[in-house]
This record gives structure tokens, sequence and C-alpha cells, in this order.
């Protein structure tokens, strides 16, 4: 048993030899770069979730990520990126019955018919947009939230032109689903466990807030995952969970409610150590922060990304180099920054 200690706050903690985990564990700090709360809230609660339904997808695919938005309590618009609709999805076939494998996903609510006029009504309903104006889209009806299946057409290994340049073009979460889902509740309705692979870099502020917030919300386990690259010269005291709890930028606590956070610490390739770590200990989230710069390192982080969302279980969420624009550009008055000040400290007790 260990115990962390941060200030006048204190909190017991427990360690294996790769991990940490801290118990309803509650943040005090407030550095620079995190997300404003307004903003990190309104991703985890959204008012307005934008629904993409691709050629490759079918009327069950659709009908999770419909589902999705409407337990979210989100007004829910449906778009339409490339071709025509599937038949079963198509609004002139709106009356159509919804297959019987498919109802399991429909609000209980919903009229007895279980026909997709129920779907548009419940929706604001565009067709034949070019994939080029989706974050037109994004923008112009103010969306909290993109949902959108990963595409079948494509090798295992790959994403669609649409996935991997959205992240980078918007400035709201990406929640890119798998296919095919494990179960309804990997759907990302309401995630217990949520994976976020880090680093030491800054990009980790607006992961963590997210992710941290999010888990706080649902009263869910937050896996904080740090994995060091197989040829880095490490010391012992870098991989030790409670140095990797002092790069995490805490965002300012608030509000009611703690999370239980776990840390990991692995070694090797990234990508590979994510999906084992979340095949061995299955999660219902992922969080992924995609950053868009120039240079091989650029490159083996889009590789990671690729990789993570096409052969997760679970569905992903991407957030891309355009939510960097939204960072507060001035830290509250008792801010400091995390590297500079370590909020972990590991003593012995009796």
């Amino acid at each position: 048993m260990a115990t962390f200690v941060h200030h006048r706050f204190r909190q017991s903690a427990v360690m294996t030899p790769n991990s940490v985990t801290f118990p309803n564990f509650g943040s005090r700090t407030c550095p620079e770069g995190v997300m404003s709360n307004q903003t990190i809230h309104r991703w985890c609660s959204p008012k307005t979730v934008l629904v993409i339904v691709q050629c490759s997808d079918d009327a069950n695919q659709a009908l999770r990520l419909v589902h999705h938005a409407h337990t979210a309590g989100a007004r829910l618009i449906l778009v339409q990126v490339c071709g025509d609709l599937p038949p079963a999805i198509d609004a002139d076939k709106a009356r159509a019955p919804v297959a019987p494998e498919a109802k399991e996903f429909l609000p209980s609510d919903w009229t007895s018919s279980h026909s997709w006029d129920e779907v548009y009504r419940r929706a604001f309903v565009l067709k034949n947009v070019p994939s080029r104006d989706t974050p037109l889209l994004v923008r112009r009806f103010k969306v909290d939230r993109v949902l959108l299946f990963a595409s079948r057409l494509r090798a295992q290994t790959q994403l669609s032109g649409l996935q991997r340049t959205l992240p980078d073009l918007v400035n709201v979460p990406i929640w890119l689903f798998p296919y095919p889902v494990r179960n309804q509740a990997d759907a990302g309705q309401f995630p217990q466990r949520i994976l976020l692979p880090v680093s030491d870099g800054p990009q980790n502020g607006v992961g963590f807030s997210f992710a941290y917030e999010l888990a706080r919300m649902q009263s869910a386990g937050l896996t904080v995952l740090h994995v060091f690259p197989q040829s880095g010269s490490l010391g012992q005291s870098n991989r030790n969970p409670f140095t990797v709890m002092s790069w995490l930028p805490l965002p300012a606590d608030s509000s009611p409610g703690r999370c239980r956070i776990e840390i990991s610490v692995r070694q090797g390739d990234p990508a590979t150590e994510i999906l084992e770590f979340e095949k061995s200990k299955p999660h219902d989230l992922i969080v992924l922060r995609s950053t868009s710069s120039p240079g091989a390192a650029s490159r083996q982080h889009d590789t990671l990304i690729e990789k993570v969302c096409s052969q997760s279980g679970c569905p992903v969420v991407l957030l891309g180099s355009g939510i960097q624009g939204l960072q507060d550009t001035a830290p509250p008055k008792n801010a400091h920054h995390a590297s500079a000040h370590p909020i972990a400290t590991l003593t012995s007790t009796d």
C-alpha cells in the first residue's frame, strides 16, 4: 500500500509492479493549457450530435448511432455523405419496419411500429452531402459530437479519407465505432471503463481533461496507459506510475463527484501495447489525441491512430488538432505547471 499526497489532500493508492490505482480521485490543480470547463462539459453532455452515415453502413449500424444520440438527450442531425442511403434507411421508404434484430437499439419510448419514419421525425436529415462539407455542418449547427462507423470497405489497418482527415478539421470530439460492436454497452452510451493512452508531452492536456470529466460524470473508472518506446533509454524513475501522474495536467475540480484512476506503464510498440492492454482488460471507450504536425514522429503517430481505431473492439474518441484553438489563453490565477511542481509523491505507510 502507498499513499498519494498533494498539499493537504491525502489519498490511498493500490500499487502493482506496473500500475497504481487511485480510488475516488479528486484533483486540486489547474495548469496551463487545459480546456475550459464549459467546453469539456459540453463535449461530455452534448446538445447536438451529428451522425454520419456512409454508403458502406447498414441499417443496424445507423440505428446504433441514432440510439447513442437519443440516449445522450441531444438533438440529432443525420447526414449521408456519399452515394445513396442503404434502402432500409432511405427517407422515401421510411415506413418500412426496422429489422427485428435491430429493434433492441431503438429507444423504448418510440412508437410500437418501430418504423424508420420515427427516426426521421426526430432527426434533421441531410442527404448527398459531400464529405468535404462536413466541417461546415459542424460549425453551422454548433455540433458537440460527431459519430460514425469505421468503413468496412477498407483494409483492417486503414481508415477512410473522412475518418483520417475529419478530426483535424473540426473542434469537437469524433466518436469512431468499430464494426461489429461487441455489445450494446460498447456502443459508448454509458462508458464505465475509459482508457487514455498518453505521452509526456503537452498534448496530454486536452485528452486528459476530456477523459477525466467524462469518467467523473459517468461515475466511470479511468485508466491512464503510458507506453514508452522500446528503443528509449529510460531510468527506473520514469517508469514509475507516480512519475506519470506528475505529468498529467489535472483540471480544477469545482464540481461534486470523484473519479477512480488507474495508471499503467508499459514499454514496446505503442499501438501493439494499447491493443493488447485493451484486449486483456476490456474498456468501453478509448480516448486518443490526434495531432497534425510534419515529421517522422507525426507519421508514426498517425499510424498508431489508424491501427488502434481500425482494430480496437470498442469505440475510439479522436481529439484532433482542430481542437487546439479552443485552449484557454491564460491559466487561472492559482495555476502552475505540472512538470515544475509534481503533484504526486510516494511516501511510506505503516
